[in-house]
C-alpha cells in the first residue's frame, strides 16, 4: 500500500449475520479489518474467511463481494480517498428484506 497519497477510512460498519454485499470493485486498494465477528469475502474465484482481529487486502479494481457469517463490526481502510457509490447505495443485502413483496 502506497501511503504517499491520501488514505481514507470508512467508519465502523455493523453487519448482521447473513447479510451480504453486491458484487462490486473499488478504485483504490482496500484493507478490511474485522473488529468483531466473521465475514467471508469472495474474489478471484476464491473464498476468504476473515475473523475477529484479522485483516484482508482487496486490490483495486478486483470484483468482490462479502457475506457476514456472524454479527460483525468492521472498518475499511482505502489507499486513496474512496467514495464507493455502489457500497453506499446497497451496502449489505438483508435476506429478511426479500420477504417484503410477499
Amino acid at each position: 500500500m502506497d501511503f504517499t497519497h491520501s488514505v481514507s477510512m470508512k467508519p465502523k460498519v455493523q453487519i448482521k449475520a447473513g447479510a451480504a454485499t453486491l458484487m462490486h470493485q473499488h478504485e483504490a486498494e482496500c484493507i478490511v479489518v474485522v473488529l468483531q465477528g466473521s465475514c467471508r469475502f469472495y474474489m478471484d474465484g476464491q473464498a476468504f474467511t476473515v475473523n475477529q482481529n484479522e485483516t484482508l487486502r482487496i486490490p483495486a479494481y478486483v470484483d468482490h463481494f462479502a457475506e457476514a457469517l456472524a454479527d460483525t463490526l468492521a472498518c475499511n481502510i482505502f489507499s486513496a480517498a474512496e467514495n464507493c457509490v455502489r457500497c453506499q447505495a446497497a451496502p449489505y443485502r438483508d435476506p429478511d428484506q426479500d420477504l417484503w413483496g410477499v
